[in-house]
């Protein structure tokens, strides 16, 4: 491949800028290339002809941009130096093989949208490095289905070390992340999202009729350095970014858990609590840490604007669907409040305990939407709403709706240790040894 000379590299022309600072800033796009002199770009260095391509200012990383299109980075060993791909000039199907940067006009300060650059138009024997893969790319199509590297990694692996069952990889991650989640160092947040995404990916093998073999074939396994890509995969840090997360694993299983729990149920009610939320939003949807004096500013504009729809008349269904919203609300503020003074606790206890007093039978709701409801918010609800009232939560329970709650109980339970929620799961379990009591308690009482 032809370098670019030393003395043109270090021209007055180029504006002096480290490789990392051209690829933190600049991310090519669809270039319109004009034919002109080099002498006219660079003007140190006489050739043929050369071809100006056109750049964006971008504030994303540079490996995002990385697998768009057939544009790539690549490192010079001397600085200001980029290798792109470009489209030929007049010839829109047909694409270099290379592109070098001979010389670029960089106006300063380093703040504008765009810059032209001129890049050779002398066409290199060298092949391009194929793209990076990262995960979510798309790797290839399987019985009419679209499967990403994550897919095929996690397929191998399960094919070469565990007999084609992805069950006992799943397992394997869950053992991994309860023996390592006390290390000072240990990341659990990317296992956690190895995790999620096995589940959707045994999900879509099974829709498919497809098993992990089919997809490491013998064929593809044949590449070793796929299987090694795929051993360095399931091991270490996940960037939190897109490019190297699926859509599963941006969306962990305790954030989509504690959202069913939040608001799932909604649907369900009598009056939908949704209108209330909405009123409430614009109070509790804050940017960043809230401190204590905002807390209290925030909690008082809270209890004026929960009294003021409190006394518009509302059915025991409207009520039960205000302070059920109001409960909602509450609680995103109090995951990024500080409350050292305590008055978010004590408005969020009392109005919690109010909502739990309404005769929520006479609203028409069904015993079963009430508790899977509740029993989800006793699950999740680990910011101390519940201090001296623990008992509160089941209490207006009647004998045979304990069962109802147990069974809900034990069914988020299951799924709590199946994404190894273990502090939920243990929590909900706790729950119901209190739902029945023991024998002896039992036949005092009765006597």
């Amino acid at each position: 491949m032809t370098r670019t000379s030393n003395l043109l590299i270090r021209s007055q022309v180029l504006y002096p800028l480290s490789y990392g600072r051209i690829c933190k800033n600049l991310q090519c796009t669809c270039p319109t290339t004009t034919r002109q002199p080099i002498t006219e770009a660079v003007g140190r260095e006489s050739r043929s002809a050369a071809v100006t391509l056109t750049v964006e200012s971008s504030h994303q990383d540079c490996y995002q941009s990385r697998p768009l299109g057939d544009r790539y980075w690549r490192p010079h060993r001397w600085r200001a130096a980029l290798v792109a791909v470009i489209s030929q000039p007049n010839r829109a199907a047909t694409a270099f093989s290379a592109g070098e940067i001979v010389g670029a006009v960089f106006p300063s300060p380093f703040t504008a949208l765009r810059y032209s650059i001129a890049v050779t138009d002398r066409i290199s024997d060298e092949t391009p490095r194929a793209a990076h893969a990262y995960g979510p790319e798309i790797w290839d199509e399987v019985a009419g289905c679209s499967w990403s590297w994550w897919d095929l990694w996690m397929c191998a692996i399960a094919v070469r070390d565990f007999g084609s069952d992805l069950d006992l990889l799943g397992a394997s991650l869950s053992a991994r992340i309860r023996e390592s989640r006390l290390q000072l160092l240990y990341d659990r947040d990317s296992d956690d999202a190895r995790l999620s995404h096995l589940f959707d990916l045994m999900s879509r093998l099974e829709n498919a009729d497809l098993s992990p073999g089919d997809l490491a074939t013998p064929a593809v396994l044949a590449d070793r350095k796929i299987l090694a890509r795929a051993r360095a995969k399931m091991k270490g840090s996940i960037p939190q970014a897109a490019y190297a997360r699926s859509a599963p694993m941006r969306d962990l299983p305790s954030a989509r858990l504690k959202r069913r729990a939040a608001r799932g149920s909604w649907p369900l009610f009598p009056v939908d609590p949704t209108p209330f939320y909405d009123k409430f939003v614009p109070t509790v949807d804050r940017k960043g840490w809230v401190t204590d004096s905002q807390t209290r500013r925030v909690v008082h504009t809270l209890e004026r604007r929960l009294g003021s729809l409190d006394s518009t008349r509302l059915n025991v269904a409207g009520r039960m669907a205000l302070y059920r919203a109001f409960y909602a609300a509450a609680n995103e503020l109090a995951e990024i409040a500080d409350d050292s003074s305590g008055r978010l606790g004590d408005l969020r206890s009392e109005m919690w305990l109010e909502y739990l007093g309404i005769d929520w039978r006479a609203t028409g709701v069904a015993p079963q939407a009430y508790w899977s409801d509740l029993c989800g918010l006793y699950v999740w609800e680990d910011l101390g709403l519940d201090h001296g009232h623990d008992k509160a939560w089941f209490k207006s329970a009647r004998s045979d709706e304990r069962l109802v709650i147990a069974e809900v109980l034990a069914g988020m339970a299951y799924e709590a240790t199946v994404y190894v929620l273990d502090y939920q799961a243990a929590k909900a379990r706790a729950a119901i040894v209190r739902l029945d009591p023991p024998r002896k308690a039992r036949t005092a009482n009765s006597m």
